[in-house]
């Protein structure tokens, strides 16, 4: 909605594509995809106080939650 857009949250998205086209990651664009994540809050272990995003890539990554044991 409106709030995330004031924040830039779809522009880091658009930036991530785009680094993620040209290291080759992207699908489509070669690679064979990527995941982005972000961590907010003390739950979510949240070490640096401020918006950033992890590109994650090269490799299979498997499923990101698994399924509860």
């Amino acid at each position: 909605g409106d709030l995330l857009h004031a924040f830039g949250f779809d522009d880091f998205h658009r930036v991530a594509a785009r680094i993620c086209a040209e290291l080759g990651v992207a699908p489509g664009q070669g690679g064979a995809g990527y995941r982005t994540l972000s961590n907010a809050g003390v739950d979510a272990v949240q070490e640096v106080p401020h918006y950033h995003m992890h590109i994650l890539a090269g490799r299979p990554l498997g499923r990101m939650l698994q399924p509860p044991r």
